[in-house]
């Protein structure tokens, strides 16, 4: 298995329940997870990061599109969240 840039993306991290995940793992894991946020705006996810004065990296990622799933899969090692998701997205 090959070394993954992230232990976790948090897709949709500008809607209400991304926030107070994205707050939560702010502050129960912060130096010790390796994790990033997604969304499909970059002013959104900024605002989010400003709001919760968080300071992760940020990846523009739509999280309805096949392609950017596929490709924040590439970059984390959260692989229930991709088994759950892909298989829903394809019916």
């Amino acid at each position: 298995m090959s070394a993954k840039e992230y232990d976790l993306i948090v897709f949709g991290a500008t809607s209400f329940t991304g926030k107070l995940v994205v707050e939560y793992l702010n502050e129960r894991y912060s130096g010790k997870l390796k994790w990033a946020i997604a969304a499909r705006n970059h002013e959104r996810i900024e605002a989010v990061k400003n709001e919760l004065s968080i300071d992760v990296p940020s990846l523009i990622l739509d999280s309805s599109n096949m392609e950017d799933i596929e490709k924040g899969h590439e970059n984390d090692s959260f692989d229930t969240y991709y088994c759950w998701t892909i298989p829903a997205l394809r019916k």
